[in-house]
């Protein structure tokens, strides 16, 4: 693919919000899942009399990502080539350079389209599956947190302490705001690999202004990359400060010293060491009784908004999802029966968290593809309640296979790149391609009803 041409259209309601950013975000990491040299952007931002706009999971990315994947589908049944395999020869690589200048990184969209093929057995049930089952494929490349400040601030930094306790635990002090996707854990997990001691052994203290440090919030995938960069940082100052007075105690180079499970010691001598509380005990000697605290900082390239040229995001995230559905033409009703994920997060640092991500991921991905919507009439929202928004639920859930592809990346702490929102982004994509392999109609609009189905079947 060469050139892509897209023009948005975006409703920003009353106030202009976070419609600034999203706007600019169309034009930003969905063009870096594919080999596309060339691409025309043209947005629009239009206030209108509805209620303010604010950012959902993977915000502007799905709408585009749909646009994007459906147009794939559609030129590779012109070509009479395989929809995955088209993906393939166009698909992005590390090291490759986007149109608007970001550099890639590491890279497993290969990897991440080769394996989801495999696990579903694409190559002898897509197109030949009796009438009413399809499968489709869907795709994405996600920031690994962006690299400019949403609200205004100049810096869209992360910043940690860490103490060394003279009981050999840890307190890591940090301004990440847990909101439920277990960041405190994946920071001290970060800690203690640094360290060289347990993951019980850390106490994590988050967002108290009143005595953490800054961090500028959980949102756009960032934490693990931010928080954690900032937590590895002030961990690995900690360990430098205590190895400094570990290295006259051993008579050894500082270089040569080790910290693994509560011990420090000469590299390759494990005998030649001393516990890690003993560590912290005679560092507090040497420095006559002054605390061992570590400061780290972390802060990317900045990235002009203005310009929308350059990284976004010190790492970029890659994905495929195929989604196995089952048409009923008369009534128009889709049922998902199996939905598989493969995604490239780098190094997954706690391999459970990061697949609940992915579910509650596709969970949402399932709703704005076939039943959320908000319906508005002279700016009053009809339909306020969670009870009729469409969301699904437990029961409406389909069985799910989440794969982690690692690709590490040298940007992120221990390899670790965004696993948060990345994964909503296939899901529209590889169900409307679903729909269409299963009934040969294309949907085009979310989310697809089972009227928007009958309505396309009867234009047949």
């Amino acid at each position: 693919m060469n050139v892509v041409h897209v023009k948005a259209v975006l409703d920003t309601g009353a106030y202009n919000s976070i419609g600034p950013i999203t706007i600019n975000l169309i034009d930003g990491a969905p063009f870096a899942t594919y080999r596309i040299p060339n691409v025309r952007y043209n947005g629009l931002l239009v206030y209108t009399n509805n209620q303010v706009s604010a950012a959902m999971r993977g915000h502007a990315h799905i709408q585009m990502q749909l646009a994007l994947d459906s147009q794939f589908d559609m030129i590779a049944e012109k070509l009479g080539i395989d929809p995955i395999e088209m993906r393939l020869r166009n698909a992005t690589q590390a090291g490759d350079v986007t149109a608007s200048g970001a550099k890639i990184g590491s890279c497993g969209f290969t990897d991440c389209l080769q394996q989801v093929r495999d696990l579903t057995g694409w190559k002898n049930r897509w197109g030949r599956q009796k009438r009413g089952k399809g499968l489709g494929i869907g795709t994405m490349c996600f920031i690994s947190g962006a690299s400019a400040n949403f609200f205004g601030h100049t810096a869209a930094a992360s910043a940690a302490i860490v103490r060394l306790m003279e009981d050999g635990t840890v307190t890591l002090l940090t301004g990440v705001s847990d909101i439920g996707q277990g960041c405190e854990d994946t920071l001290a997990q970060i800690a203690a690999e640094e360290l060289g001691v347990l993951y019980q052994d850390i106490r994590v203290v988050a967002s108290d202004t009143e005595i953490t440090p800054v961090d500028y919030g959980s949102y756009s995938s960032r934490v693990t990359m931010f928080g954690g960069n900032a937590a590895l940082r002030a961990a690995a100052d900690a360990k430098r400060q205590l190895f400094e007075v570990v290295a006259d105690k051993l008579e050894a180079n500082i270089e040569d010293l080790e910290a693994k499970e509560r011990m420090v010691y000469v590299k390759g001598s494990p005998e030649k060491g001393i516990s890690f509380k003993e560590a912290v005990l005679a560092h507090q000697a040497a420095k006559e009784g002054q605390p061992l605290i570590g400061k780290g900082f972390y802060n990317p390239p900045a990235f002009d908004m203005m310009t929308g040229k350059g990284n976004v995001t010190p790492a970029y995230a890659f994905g495929a999802n195929i989604a196995e559905i089952e048409v009923d033409e008369e009534t128009g009703i889709v049922r998902v029966v199996n939905f598989t994920s493969t995604h490239d997060g780098g190094r997954a640092i706690s391999p459970m968290r990061a697949a609940g991500q992915l579910e509650g991921a596709i969970q949402m991905g399932l709703g704005q593809a076939l039943s959320e919507e908000l319906f508005f009439d002279k700016g009053q929202n009809l339909n306020p309640s969670f009870l009729n928004a469409g969301f699904r639920t437990a029961m409406d859930m389909p069985a799910i296979t989440a794969h982690h592809v690692e690709h590490p990346d040298p940007a992120g702490p221990y390899g670790a790149k965004e696993a948060g929102e990345g994964s909503t982004v296939p899901v529209c994509g590889a169900i409307a391609n679903a729909i269409y392999d299963a009934i040969g109609v294309r949907i085009k609009d979310l989310p697809i009803r089972p009227e928007n189905i009958l309505k396309a079947l009867n234009k047949m």
